[in-house]
């Protein structure tokens, strides 16, 4: 059994024996021209096509190959017929564009995103510190170490709900508090996003006004106060300013209340004047008097 098969059966990564310079001369030759013409239908270049070492095959598969620190170590295959994907067998997980870790630490920022496409729109535009996070969130995530502690760590999955979803996994596995979240408002990704025209200066903003995640259980202080505002008790005024704004706005409109104080204080008084001060207002107003007669209170 050669060591290539037997890595296989022990579930071990395997080296793709085909080199990636075969799969990109055979694109850019006359063969290759379906290859080509699907590749500029995703509104990519040819320049990107070299950065990526984008090839095809015979099979009519786009092929992407994944380097780690300059080995190729996978293929992932899409073929141009329909959206199937298929990778080298047994091959090593591993981010696409691993050049983005040298350039996050002079850009002092990594933007993750899905799919091998959006990788290769985002560089296009300019962003060349962008990595295809292979195997997405479920997949072992090794690459992380990679990235640089102070760089800013920004995840563009797809804006649709199991896309977010997985946003969030990521960023819990990276470090939730260093993560920036990218949604797109009209498209569902970054090669959409390309594709309908977007710019470098427009994916720009998107960036600057990316947000952070949002904690379970955990409210920004913004958020908190809004809740707050939102929920705040509703009250109503007492006969007396003054001690209207001592209680906050008034009696609270649903709730109990109790008065204390020392003897002769003034509490039937008090009490007295909020009753008929409501009942002035058209409020139901009701009083049970349990130590001195009712009627004697009323005429006092």
């Amino acid at each position: 059994m050669d060591i290539q098969r037997f890595n296989s059966v022990m579930g071990m990564a395997s080296r793709p024996d085909t080199p990636w310079r075969k799969y990109h001369d055979y694109l850019m030759s006359d063969d290759g021209l379906s290859g080509r013409e699907y590749f500029k239908s995703r509104g990519l270049n040819k320049d990107t096509a070299k950065h990526f070492k984008i090839g095809f095959t015979e099979s009519n598969e786009i092929a992407i190959p994944v380097f780690k620190n300059g080995d190729l170590v996978d293929y992932k295959f899409r073929s141009i017929a329909n959206k199937e994907f298929r990778r080298h067998s047994g091959g090593e997980t591993w981010v696409v564009n691993e050049q983005a870790f040298q350039y996050a630490e002079e850009d002092k920022y990594i933007i993750c995103v899905e799919g091998e496409f959006d990788a290769m729109a985002l560089y296009q535009l300019g962003f060349r510190s962008v990595v295809s996070t292979t195997g997405g969130a479920q997949g072992p995530t090794p690459w992380l170490n990679n990235i640089p502690d102070d760089a800013q760590i920004y995840i563009c999955y797809d804006s649709d709900l199991s896309g977010q979803e997985a946003a969030y996994k990521l960023a819990d596995r990276v470090g939730i508090e260093r993560c920036k979240n990218i949604v797109f408002k009209n498209v569902k990704d970054a090669n959409d996003f390309l594709l309908d025209s977007g710019t470098k200066e427009e994916y720009q903003r998107l960036l600057d006004d990316s947000k952070r995640f949002n904690v379970e259980g955990i409210l920004k202080i913004g958020d908190a106060i809004d809740s707050l505002e939102k929920n705040r008790i509703q009250r109503v005024p007492t006969f007396l300013s003054r001690l209207t704004s001592h209680l906050g706005g008034g009696i609270p409109k649903a709730g109990i209340m109790t008065i204390s104080g020392h003897s002769k204080a003034g509490k039937s008084n008090l009490l007295m004047n909020m009753i008929v001060n409501h009942a002035k207002a058209g409020m139901p107003t009701l009083m049970i008097s349990l130590e001195n007669d009712l009627y004697l209170v009323l005429r006092n």
